[in-house]
């Protein structure tokens, strides 16, 4: 007797269910041999029930979901601005660079900022 519940995947079919339950029990017994054999017909049982599903999808797919698209470089992408790759990174260097940086300014600022959120009762700020 097979015992199939809702959260059971539709792609376990009370034979597919029987044939598994059999597959453990070989494999438990030392028979990997026939078990290999029981698990090709069981991949081949699921393999069948998808293509039996998917077969009625076929005509409604669009065909360009399917296609593989080659990546794009972040040249194709935004041009020539990325061509130079030393030019970035000197960019974003002179913009992570600030000589007036103080840690004690953040650090009140953070001080600053959890007063005004402790203060405002009801309201999320």
């Amino acid at each position: 007797m097979v015992t199939l519940t809702q959260s059971t995947p539709p792609r376990i079919t009370p034979l597919v269910k029987s044939l598994l339950r059999r597959w453990n029990k070989l494999r438990r017994r030392g028979s990997i041999e026939d078990a290999n054999e029981l698990s090709t017909k069981i991949g081949n049982l699921v393999a069948e029930f998808h293509a039996s599903r998917l077969q009625c999808l076929n005509n409604t797919v669009k065909p360009s979901l399917g296609k593989s698209r080659k990546p794009l470089s972040l040249c194709e992408m935004y041009g020539d601005v990325f061509a130079n790759l030393d030019h970035i990174n000197q960019h974003f260097a002179r913009i992570a660079t600030d000589l007036n940086y103080d840690p004690e300014e953040i650090t009140r600022m953070k001080y600053t900022i959890s007063d005004i959120t402790l203060h405002c009762g009801d309201i999320t700020c």
